[in-house]
């Protein structure tokens, strides 16, 4: 069973169990918000569309709805505690997975997918999940193997085990360190399952990609630097 609380999970909490549901993280009006422009972006046809799912990528640069979020001063708590102070984001982008769709495949998160060798003993980077919709057994939720982020190496195709399903209601918060082995599970309802996906990573390791030029997304020292803009 996912352990839950209505606030940030401490260090030792995390290091031990890999995961944690922030209950109620965000409010019912902010959640209406950012589903509407989810909706919006997600329709676009400059959202990547496949069979299987929809990603629009880079949100910070989609309104001032998604800068609050990434500049949420309780997410600065939950980076601070868990990866060090000015921890960089990776990834601020939206997952829609579509009515039907085959489940994901196994994997885990940067910078552990990108390693020739393989780091032990530290969380290095976090994953959170923010649906958007309800996340259920049968809408797909995150499915992931408790104890697996302490591997620190890439799954096999059917890894043994049972898995895990990250049942959380919109405006939840599901936090797992990246080495985590998870997946997208499968949808079997007739709507879509959306979230907002979070990535951070400690301040020493190296981003996905390069920083932005600046915009309205860099209007704080803080934001420039979780977005590798500028250095402390």
């Amino acid at each position: 069973m996912i352990e839950t609380a209505t606030a940030a999970p401490s260090a030792a909490h995390f290091h031990r169990d890999g995961h944690h549901v922030w209950r109620g993280f965000l409010g019912a009006s902010q959640v209406t918000e950012l589903r509407t422009l989810a909706d919006e972006l997600l329709a676009a046809e400059s959202a990547l569309h496949t069979p299987e799912s929809v990603r629009v990528f880079q949100l910070f640069r989609h309104g001032a709805a998604f800068v609050d979020l990434m500049n949420d001063p309780r997410l600065t708590e939950l980076t601070d505690t868990l990866l060090g102070p000015h921890a960089l984001m990776n990834d601020l982008s939206l997952n829609r997975v579509n009515p039907g769709a085959k489940p994901d495949r196994w994997h885990i998160d940067y910078p552990y997918n990108d390693m020739t060798q393989v780091v032990e003993g530290s969380l290095l980077a976090l994953q959170c999940v923010l649906p958007l919709t309800p996340f259920t057994a049968e809408s797909g939720a995150t499915e992931f193997m408790p104890g697996s982020h302490q591997r620190y190496k890439q799954p096999p195709l059917t890894p043994g085990g049972a898995p895990v399903t990250a049942v959380a209601d919109p405006g939840d918060l599901i936090v797992l360190a990246a080495s985590t082995w998870h997946r997208a599970g499968v949808n079997r309802t007739a709507g879509p399952r959306t979230a907002v996906l979070l990535s951070f990573t400690e301040a020493w390791v190296r981003p996905m990609a390069d920083a932005p030029e600046p915009g309205p997304w860099s209007g704080t020292r803080a934001a420039r630097v979780r977005l590798g803009m500028e250095r402390p």
